[in-house]
């Protein structure tokens, strides 16, 4: 990854994977785009002294000054919007994308969870993008995203390759477990990960109801099932901390929600997504 703008007008194609660059004696320049729990945990993940960090957070700085710094890496985390349709409006992080991508040689991390076609839209026809979605979390802190050690990284192998080298060397992130794959699979993953997880919570809210009905403890019978292996004991608690119903996870709500409107075909996970609307507007027990 060059360390200098280009002097000729950049197309945005295909071009040169990112690469690992910090030249000697010199700080690793990370720039960070968004203001929302993303850019705080990334501005507190490269807090090392030998970095430095340009954070646009669309008030007191914008993209613009991320385009002068010409980091060596570029998250970009602006939040999208949802259209009265339910379709996501991420006009503003295509923008942004553009600009870095026309005017640095940065390499781009996308961490703004998106829908399938638009990852493929915006990641899959630049060697310099790295799709690099956070998994959904349970209490939405730093700490806990901190914590997350199983990293999605959907590009050019080299380039996503670079981008776990760079977590490893420069930031506070934990690197354990990580997948490389297309930025298309990426979002597959992902996306499947968060309608399991729904699927699963909805299951547990069912068979809730059904064993108090019953008369019977539910806590006792689910425990048992969850320690099947196969099973689990993930979302077992019924009803939520919030005592509210259903699975109440947002990130992973909308990533269901997005994998739906893929396919036709993933009719299972329509239902689920009906039966936990249901559960979501159910008063608080």
């Amino acid at each position: 990854m060059a360390n200098t703008k280009k002097s000729t007008e950049t197309k945005v194609g295909k071009e040169d994977d990112i690469d690992v660059f910090r030249p000697e004696g010199t700080k690793f320049t990370v720039g960070i785009i968004g203001n929302n729990i993303q850019t705080d945990t990334l501005k507190y993940a490269f807090t090392k002294p030998r970095n430095r960090i340009i954070h646009a957070d669309g008030i007191d700085k914008h993209v613009e000054e991320i385009v002068d710094g010409n980091p060596q890496l570029i998250f970009v985390c602006i939040d999208t919007k949802l259209t009265d349709d339910g379709i996501v409006d991420a006009v503003d992080l295509e923008d942004a994308v553009l600009k870095c991508l026309q005017h640095t040689q940065s390499g781009i991390v996308i961490k703004t969870s998106l829908p399938t076609s638009l990852v493929e839209r915006i990641c899959a026809r630049n060697g310099r993008v790295v799709y690099n979605p956070d998994m959904p979390v349970e209490t939405d802190t730093i700490e806990e995203r901190m914590g997350v050690n199983a990293h999605i990284f959907g590009g050019a192998p080299k380039s996503t390759m670079a981008v776990q080298e760079i977590f490893y060397r420069f930031s506070l992130l934990s690197v354990g477990q990580s997948a490389h794959l297309s930025p298309t699979e990426a979002s597959f993953v992902e996306q499947s990960i968060s309608g399991y997880m729904v699927m699963k919570k909805v299951f547990w809210n069912q068979l809730y109801d059904m064993v108090t009905e019953f008369g019977g403890d539910y806590h006792s019978v689910a425990t048992h099932i969850g320690s099947d292996r196969r099973v689990g004991h993930w979302g077992l608690r019924i009803p939520n901390y919030n005592l509210s119903r259903g699975a109440d996870n947002k990130h992973a709500n909308q990533m269901l929600k997005n994998f739906i409107k893929t396919q036709d075909s993933l009719t299972l996970l329509s239902e689920v997504d009906k039966i936990n609307q249901l559960y979501q507007d159910r008063e608080k027990v």
